[in-house]
């Protein structure tokens, strides 16, 4: 139903009388500059779709993760940047800084570029530009210019401007309480003369609705519905009627934003002192926020107001940073010396017939509430002149009578709304402890008191009497409660069970060490909750004690049975804990209203009627379990930073991005900061992580919240959990992804690359040694078949040459055999002679081949040499003929055997021919040639020849021959007396090559 009718009834009213206010106290967290806040005086603030604060101080902008400011990586680094944000309709944030527009994207958290409008300038230092009002779809700023600018959000454009007659009041303006996709027709806003304004997008026609003398802050209920706060009252406008509600305090001297709608029919008003909530249904103020928490928030002026979807509510201080309120949950009650110094409780007892709860300190002695938490009386003298600001323990001997143990021990009595006290015993200092365990008896009147040096054996009767058992078997027990029928105690690594009198112990089971045992309840006829230093255990009590599970993983305090059959409270260091039937747990902490998060050993008491107190360290939690709200808390789990040895690369990365991320082998120095947000503190959470390739189950780390390691390459999976308490079995959901590469030399590409070069490698190799094979059997062949043409050719030259002369040596010696008596003396002395002629011969053809057998290469100055040796073997020394020598080669030419053998025959047969049938007395000899050809003259002054009548002779056709076995040219008498012989070889390396067939 529309506010208007609401208001229906109210109409001839113009003033409400305040009526009764309730006071809720709402725990309070301030952050400053010690946090990281760049100032303490904030100029604007909003909350961006996933609860995140950006937060405007002169000349930055930052983030509030719920515990740290953070400075994003973005383009908008203007030192004297000074603006506003947007009301924060759709996704994505926009801040308007002078006369550029930025617009901040729903993924800005990630380092990315903003996108920038640049509108007209102006002069900055009387007018500012502000947002009139937002849409889903646009944007309309007012602009010192008298113009009012529409811009679109989808491609960041200006789609229309209008003259504005009148200027709007920058600090107040009145936003769109449910917007709407189509554009308006019609924009109201509060103007500098304190009036509300309705101007007409499409006419231009400009109405004034109602004229103020001030206006601190204006907001829209709905859509036709307007709530304006002026000096002394709240004014309700609808189209029909205005109406008037004192305040039920003062405003502030300055302007700002002090009303925020939160739940329907709810309007908070911040006020000077507190915040108060404005019921829409009853017109009434019906409840005062009082803020509670660390430092003196009783006097921050609270200046603008933001909720987030978890409830929690932010306002700015004038001067002094951020303020974070969080709801409470109503069912939490408190009791303490509110405002004074806070009290460590040790212990409580409590009468609801009297309305009494009694409270033992640490250090503030006795005090004594009503069970609605208004204290009635501390007392630290005590009867016989003694001060007791320790109250070891009190115990409850009926609705009227209780017994302090301090120094000594004193009986307690109510009497008509008067407290008398009195000393009953003096007490030994061994005999109390700050971990004593109390524990009624089944016998009406008998109490003990389990402390660490024995047992403390109280009778309450006609008259107090003590008895303390030293060096008892429930020794160095702090956890002891009734069981079947006797006791059950835990101490170190053992249970005991008790007969009723707590004289024998009737059992001893076998438990692990949890380290202090603090507190012990049974579950049920066979099973007990032990609360340990390490956790909570439910242990199962048979002809042994079995641990049947850990329930919850840190230090327990204190256990109390709730309303149904199954359910236990606990306390802890991080709040209260309901553990309930089916065994799911829920914490409940400092945010839903709780004393603080801390506790304290066995500070517990269940009333009568149901109502359970815990204490803590700054007072005591009561609460009826049934009253408490299940409300809940939908935390979304962020990994806020991830820094590669020491660099940040990305933060805060939400749940729903399923992102990897590639680093090489020197970055493995991953640093990772999870973050829970919901309604409580980031602090307040559990957070449990395990790494899929590395681990078999969940990490846990408690509230902390960093985790660092070196990772070795290779692909891994990061699952992360953030919950109340850690949870073995919590279902892996959120994760993130991280490879770290190999060096280069490791991975796949490289490896293979070398596999490939390695596999060429070694087929190069075959394929060499194949190769080298092939030519050896190649040269092998090759050189069997030289050997072959080599024989050939000896055979050739022995059966050319040596083999006729032999014939002839044959012929001649037969010849002399058959003829010798028909031969004279001298025919037979000239044939011997022709005998030994040839036979010189023979030998000298045989050392010229074999010569060149034996010499595979020969290099020119060798066969000159040759040929030398072989003139002057033939000659003799007794010749006349004068031999010369010319020599223009290169020595080192190499010849091969073939043409060394072939040209030396050449030389021999000229030299012969010359030496038999020239008669010359001169004999010249010219060598000529280089690498690529040779050339041998030889030159006589004999007779000469006729080559034509000579060339049927046997001389120069062995000559010719040979010739043509090498390639070699052959020239004839080319001088004018005597004859000549040239032997031209043109290319040398070829006739090498030659091989006889």
């Amino acid at each position: 139903m529309k506010i208007k009718f609401l208001l229906f009834g109210f109409l001839l009213c113009r003033t409400i009388s305040l009526g009764q206010q309730e006071t809720h106290f709402f725990h309070t967290e301030h952050f400053g500059i010690e946090d990281g806040l760049h100032q303490g005086a904030i100029l604007d603030f909003q909350v961006d779709k996933r609860d995140f604060l950006w937060v405007h101080t002169l000349g930055s902008l930052q983030i509030f993760d719920g515990k740290n400011f953070i400075t994003p990586d973005h383009d908008i680094q203007d030192p004297a940047l000074s603006g506003r944000f947007s009301f924060g309709f759709p996704d994505d944030l926009y801040f308007l800084s002078h006369s550029k527009l930025y617009v901040l994207p729903a993924d800005h958290l990630r380092p990315t570029e903003s996108k920038v409008l640049n509108m007209p300038l102006y002069d900055r230092k009387n007018h500012s530009t502000y947002f009139l009002y937002e849409n889903l779809t646009h944007l309309f700023i007012w602009h010192p210019n008298d113009t009012v600018y529409q811009i679109n959000k989808h491609d960041f454009k200006v789609d229309g401007a209008f003259r504005m007659p009148v200027k709007g009041n920058d600090i107040i303006t009145i936003s769109e309480l449910s917007p709407r996709n189509c554009l308006p027709d019609q924009i109201e806003f509060i103007g500098e003369d304190h009036s509300l304004y309705l101007y007409d997008l499409k006419t231009g026609r400009l109405v004034k609705k109602a004229q103020y003398q001030f206006v601190s802050s204006a907001t829209k209920l709905s859509k036709d519905t307007i709530a304006i706060l002026e000096k002394d009252s709240l004014h309700i406008l609808t189209p029909d009627q205005q109406l008037h509600f004192p305040l039920p305090d003062s405003i502030h001297d300055f302007y700002g934003i002090y009303l925020m709608p939160t739940a329907p029919g709810r309007l908070l008003v911040g006020l000077r002192h507190s915040i108060y909530e404005f019921n829409l249904h009853t017109m009434k103020w019906d409840s005062r926020i009082m803020k509670t928490g660390d430092g003196n928030l009783y006097n921050l002026i609270t200046r603008r107001m933001k909720k987030d979807s978890g409830g929690n509510m932010y306002f700015l201080s004038f001067d002094k940073g951020l303020v974070k309120l969080y709801p409470r949950n109503s069912g939490f009650e408190y009791i303490g010396a509110e405002g004074k110094v806070s009290s460590f409780v040790k212990c409580i007892e409590g009468s609801d017939v009297n309305n009494i709860v009694l409270m033992g300190t640490l250090q503030n002695g006795l005090l004594i509430f009503d069970t609605l938490g208004s204290l009635r009386q501390q007392i630290l003298d005590f009867p016989g002149g003694e001060t007791n600001r320790f109250i070891s323990n009190i115990i409850k001997v009926s609705e009227s009578r209780f017994i302090i143990l301090a120094k000594d021990a004193y009986q307690l009595d109510l009497e008509d709304d008067s407290v008398k006290i009195k000393r009953v015993a003096r007490l030994e200092d061994n005999w109390t402890s700050y971990y004593d365990a109390p524990f009624s008896g089944y016998t009406a009147g008998q109490f003990f008191i389990s402390s660490y040096d024995g047992l403390l054996d109280i009778k309450s009767g006609m008259e107090t009497k003590i008895r303390f058992i030293p060096d008892h078997a429930l020794n160095r027990s702090s956890a002891v409660t009734k069981f079947r029928q006797g006791y059950i105690s835990s101490a170190g690594d053992s249970l005991k069970l008790f007969d009723a009198s707590m004289q024998k112990v009737t059992a001893t089971f076998a438990i692990p060490h949890f380290a202090l045992s603090r507190s012990i309840i049974s579950q049920d006829e066979n099973h007990v909750l032990l609360g340990t230093d390490v956790g909570l255990y439910l242990i199962e009590i048979g002809k042994q004690a079995k641990v049947v599970k850990r329930i919850y993983d840190n230090m327990v305090y204190a256990i109390l049975p709730g309303d149904l059959a199954g359910e236990f409270w606990f306390s802890t260091d991080y709040g209260l804990f309901r553990l309930k039937p089916d065994g799911q747990i829920i914490n409940y902490s400092i945010e839903n209203g709780l004393q603080d998060n801390e506790f304290n050993t066995n500070s517990r008491y269940k009333s009568s009627s149901g109502k359970l107190y815990f204490g803590g360290v700054k007072g005591i939690n009561s609460f009826y379990p049934g009253r408490i709200k299940n409300v809940t808390d939908t935390i979304r789990p962020f990994i806020s930073l991830l820094s590669i040895n020491t660099k940040v690369v990305s933060r805060y990365i939400a749940t729903q991005a399923d992102r990897k991320y590639n680093f090489s082998h020197k970055e493995n120095n991953i640093i990772i900061e999870f973050l829970g947000k919901g309604t409580r503190s980031p602090e307040r959470y559990n957070y449990q992580y395990f790494i899929k390739e590395l681990h078999a189950t969940w990490v846990d780390i408690g509230r902390e919240r960093h985790m660092q390691f070196h990772l070795a390459p290779g692909n891994y999976t990061i699952y992360y959990h953030v919950d109340d308490a850690f949870d073995a079995n919590a279902i892996p959901t959120h994760f993130l992804k991280i490879c770290i590469q190999p060096p280069f030399y490791k991975r796949w590409w490289f490896l293979c690359m070398i596999a490939l070069l390695l596999t060429a490698f070694a087929f190069y190799l075959l394929q060499l040694h194949k190769k080298r094979q092939e030519l050896k059997l190649r040269y092998e062949f090759q050189l069997g078949q030289r050997l072959q043409n080599e024989r050939m050719r000896i055979s050739r030259e022995l059966h050319d040459n040596i083999g006729a002369q032999m014939a002839t040596v044959k012929r001649n010696i037969n010849f002399l055999i058959n003829q010798s008596h028909q031969l004279t003396p001298d025919l037979v002395t000239k044939k011997m002679k022709d005998l030994e002629s040839i036979s010189t011969q023979i030998n000298q053809e045989l050392r010229d081949t074999i010569w060149a057998a034996q010499n595979e290469h020969i290099t020119m100055a060798d066969f000159i040499t040759r040929i030398k040796n072989y003139i002057f073997q033939v000659l003799g020394p007794e010749s006349q003929a004068r031999v010369l020598y010319e020599e223009h080669c290169e020595k080192q030419v190499i010849l091969g055997p073939f043409l060394a053998l072939n040209l030396h025959r050449i030389c021999q047969e000229t030299i012969n021919n010359i030496m038999k049938h020239a008669g010359a007395t001169e004999i010249k000899l010219i060598f000529e040639g280089d690498e690529d050809q040779c050339k041998v003259t030889i030159l006589d002054n004999g007779k000469g020849y006729n080559e034509v009548d000579s060339n049927q002779g046997y001389g120069l056709q062995n000559i010719r021959y040979r010739a043509g076995q090498i390639g070699a040219i052959l020239h004839f008498n080319r001088i004018g007396s005597g004859s000549s012989l040239e032997v031209l070889i043109q290319e040398l390396k070829l006739s090498n090559n030659t091989k006889e067939g």
